[in-house]
């Protein structure tokens, strides 16, 4: 389950979405609720609204995770119905990008200050597109040596062909939105200046030569948080499973750069995310280690420190599972046979005589009964234990694989553990969802539709994301 919070002019919304792995192994999601939620978002009035919900649904002992930004009341709210809390793992990286941009000083507020200063003028605007069009017009040079255009690339230029852009102007709230203003401002470098020298605002963008290779290092150690935070707003995906390696790189990296970095400056910017990183990521959450762990395509290899911890959590939780669901340890077992002998019993029986098996069978068939009865007595030892044995011992899947597919082909010989990896792996590793259901109410409370009801604005949106179920 995920849930997050909306305001629109004056109304104030909860937004609650649920995540399942259906019997096909395929990841599946659907609106739950939008409630118009008035007054203050104390905790006590934040459970009377989601509990009715879950309750409505059947999900009251379902929920494995339930996925919030941490910065509100939601979270709490979950966590004392019992819903064990995941914060919104995007969230908290732009938390991370927002603390190292307000630590930077000026330098960033510099930059953003000419954006803005450009975006408010419709003739800046229009002479920033015509000075594009004019470098999209000039031909390229016929024969071009290869180190030229490498040149050409490391120097920033874009592809005028492609263009023309506008400017970005960052939002905090925004996921990424700095690293793409940074990014679009380093691109267009040429024609920002141009145009602000045109039209007598360069003293908006007082830089130099130096604050412009700083603004390049910053965009650079901001890049892997935009990455990483595409990965994990994906819905047709597990996005749970990468949580824990990802974290677990930003953070690594971050600590090498701080010590091995040449540049000062970005030697102390990645010092400060190291420190940031770590004091909102650890102690790692079980649950990234869990699904780390069942992702066939690592299953930890690389974090070995952890993988004793997975284990004995995902023993926990497939020891409950064997509470709910006993039959899963009670499959016959199915005793190999050789081919029988002319003349003499079948082996696996003990059809006749001891007179009648010669010594060779009745060793032969000793060996059989032997390997299944121990077999049988280590399912009923310890099941458990055994399915984390195998599973460990299995070929993994390839890197670009889909491991829900994996999970499908291998369910049989992972009984257990195959219903752990569908309460895991559901688990949406950011409110991208709700996220998703706000943009669309955005559009729908649009301003000639300023007196659409609450029920109505919900409806539409049930109606809208649900209409596959219905």
């Amino acid at each position: 389950m995920s849930s997050d919070g909306w305001s629109n002019t004056n109304r104030r919304y909860l937004a609650m979405t649920g995540h399942w792995i259906n019997k096909s192994w395929e990841l599946k999601q659907a609106m739950l609720e939008l409630v118009d939620f008035p007054g203050t978002h104390e905790i006590s009035q934040m459970q009377n609204v989601i509990k009715p919900v879950v309750g409505e649904y059947g999900l009251t002992d379902k929920i494995v995770g339930s996925t919030t930004d941490g910065g509100g009341t939601e979270g709490p709210a979950c966590l004392g119905l019992g819903y064990p809390l995941h914060i919104c793992v995007c969230h908290t990286l732009n938390l991370t990008c927002q603390t190292l941009i307000e630590g930077l000083g000026g330098i960033v507020d510099t930059f953003r200050s000419a954006v803005k200063t450009i975006r408010a003028s419709p003739l800046m605007m229009q002479y920033l597109e015509e000075l594009q069009l004019e470098k999209k017009k000039k031909k390229e040079p016929k024969e071009v040596k290869t180190e030229e255009k490498k040149d050409v690339k490391e120097n920033g230029e874009p592809d005028w062909t492609k263009g023309p852009w506008t400017l970005i102007l960052d939002v905090p709230t925004r996921w990424n939105s700095t690293v793409d203003m940074l990014d679009r401002v380093i691109m267009l470098k040429s024609v920002v200046t141009d145009t602000l020298i045109k039209f007598r605002k360069l003293n908006v963008l007082a830089v130099t030569e130096n604050d412009w290779t700083r603004l390049k290092l910053i965009a650079q150690s901001l890049r892997p948080f935009r990455r990483a935070t595409s990965v994990f707003s994906g819905s047709k995906y597990a996005t749970i499973t990468t949580v824990f390696p990802v974290v677990h790189s930003l953070i690594a990296d971050a600590e090498t750069m701080s010590k091995t970095c040449v540049d000062p400056f970005l030697r102390s910017l990645y010092a400060a995310m190291t420190i940031d990183l770590k004091s909102r990521w650890e102690p790692t959450p079980d649950i990234w280690i869990v699904a780390t762990f069942l992702d066939p395509r690592w299953r930890l290899s690389k974090h070995s420190a952890y993988e004793e911890r997975a284990k004995k959590e995902l023993t926990v939780m497939m020891k409950r599972v064997l509470i709910q669901r006993p039959y899963l340890v009670s499959k016959p077992v199915v005793i190999p046979t050789s081919t029988p002998t002319p003349g003499g019993p079948t082996p696996g029986t003990l059809g006749g005589t001891d007179a009648d098996v010669s010594p060779d069978q009745l060793a032969d068939l000793i060996f059989f009964i032997d390997a299944a009865v121990s077999q049988q007595e280590l399912r009923e030892k310890d099941p458990v234990q055994a399915e984390i044995d195998r599973y460990s011992s299995m070929q993994s899947c390839p890197p670009t694989g889909s491991i829900l597919r994996w999970w499908k082909e291998h369910e049989d010989q992972l009984p257990i553990m195959a219903v752990v990896a569908k309460r895991v792996l559901c688990v949406p590793a950011s409110s991208v969802p709700c996220e998703q259901l706000f943009s669309k109410a955005g559009l729908l409370v649009a301003g000639r539709r300023n007196r659409m009801s609450s029920n109505q604005l919900r409806n539409a949106l049930y109606l809208q994301s649900n209409h596959g179920w219905l």
